[in-house]
């Protein structure tokens, strides 16, 4: 059973378990203070950085989304050899427009809740990422749905293939990085190859100052030597550092409506904004149903939809009524 907590402050409808504790936990976005930890961590990102501009960088051009939806073999074949594969005009204007919009009311509504004390953090935001970077987990209002929908039209035949016939819902978010958002650390998502993926979806245009997602094709880390991604006494091992300073980039510019999907074992870490202007990606991730979720310590996704929904749900037109 859950209960559902409505506050005039935010505008959103979470729902929340029964006996959820109401002590102050830390607050990962909204602390002032920058801890030894976190500037140990923003050293070693910058390290990162310094190596990884030594190495190749491409903007991938993509496929069309209506060549996809009729041929999807191609797409098939290059998603299997990189992980990776941008698809371009897979959302329609009308559809960014109203999830760009929905994204920044409840953006906005649900930082003024966690100031005011309302909510818990944990509740709407997935833990945490560096400063000015918020992962906002959604429902399923109807620009979400819309969204699902038309991705899932050119992509089903993709997720089926790899997947299976019918993976499950593991992750729906909205990642927003605001001006001044730093720099990620490279890293997977997950652990296990071949049983998850995502999909990354410009809700505007994403140009390269905007903090695009920069991504090391074919990186499948159960490729990697056990221990690379551990660092040696604060320091980045050796191993870590090669394959940085030689492994090409592929650089997650985008235009509004296109998407770039990934495997979950890809390597990948989102840039800095150094824009003037946020950028907004609408996030989800499917996974095989023969394997557990071997996600981050805590998936972007809502609790009250975890396990419940499946890739054909959101056949289109739906098969019934979500709840939000």
């Amino acid at each position: 059973m859950s209960r559902r907590r409505c506050t005039r402050i935010c505008c959103l409808c979470l729902l929340l378990p029964r006996g959820t504790s109401t002590q102050p936990i830390k607050k990962f976005n909204f602390d002032n203070a920058v801890s030894k930890d976190e500037a140990a961590e923003a050293t070693l990102t910058q390290n990162e950085l310094q190596l990884m501009e030594q190495a190749p960088v491409e903007i991938p051009v993509g496929l069309p989304a209506s060549l996809v939806r009729r041929h999807p073999v191609s797409a098939i074949s290059i998603f299997k050899e990189l992980g990776h594969l941008r698809l371009n005009a897979v959302l329609s204007d009308s559809t960014t427009s109203s999830l760009l919009s929905l994204v920044h009311e409840q953006l906005n509504s649900t930082i003024a809740a966690v100031h005011a004390g309302v909510i818990e953090e944990r509740h709407v935001f997935a833990a945490g990422g560096p400063r000015n970077r918020y992962d906002l987990m959604l429902g399923l209002p109807h620009p979400v749905r819309a969204a699902l929908r038309e991705v899932i039209a050119t992509i089903r035949t993709m997720l089926q293939n790899e997947l299976g016939p019918n993976p499950q819902l593991t992750e729906l978010a909205a990642m927003v990085a605001l001006p001044g958002a730093t720099r990620q650390r490279v890293h997977a998502d997950i652990h296990r190859k071949d049983t998850t993926i995502s999909a990354f979806c410009a809700l505007q245009d994403v140009d390269e100052d905007m903090g695009p997602t920069v991504f090391l094709p074919g990186s499948f880390l159960k490729k990697m030597a056990a221990g690379i991604w551990v660092d040696v006494q604060g320091e980045i091992s050796p191993s870590r550092a090669k394959l940085l300073r030689m492994w090409p980039r592929y650089l997650g510019v985008m235009k509004r409506g296109d998407i770039t999907l990934y495997e979950g074992t890809i390597l990948h870490a989102g840039t800095a904004n150094n824009s003037t202007r946020s950028r907004a990606l609408f996030v989800f991730s499917f996974c095989k149903r023969s394997v557990l979720f071997e996600g981050v310590e805590s998936p972007s996704l809502r609790k009250v939809l975890a396990g419940r929904y499946s890739l054909s749900d959101f056949a289109h037109p739906p098969k019934y009524c979500w709840r939000n």
